[in-house]
């Protein structure tokens, strides 16, 4: 994965656990985090990292991930807040890299 793609998907993983950062401060109860691994996701969805808080969820899937962002169908990765989907194309998905 090129050095741009990781900052990339850095850069979100960070913002989507944010959103829910201070819901999570404010009472711990019914919080949990799912996290998968590079070799095959665990949570749900094909989720990579699955935050709750009362409800509230952020997942997010990554193509550089097995099993992630599965079918694959030109994300680089998708973020879904609480049912909304943010999609982030994969630029290489098209001619554009080669």
């Amino acid at each position: 994965m090129s050095p741009l793609r990781t900052t990339v998907l850095v850069g979100l993983l960070a913002f989507a656990a944010l959103v829910l950062v201070p819901a999570a401060s404010a009472n711990p109860d019914n919080v949990w985090v799912c996290k998968g691994d590079l070799k095959s996701s665990q949570c749900s969805d094909g989720d990579v990292l699955y935050v709750n808080v009362k409800q509230e969820h952020v997942g997010l899937c990554v193509i550089g991930v097995s099993g992630s962002c599965s079918p694959y169908d030109g994300d680089l990765a998708r973020i879904d807040v609480n049912g909304h989907v943010f999609r982030v194309p994969d630029p290489c998905y098209t001619t554009a890299c080669f």
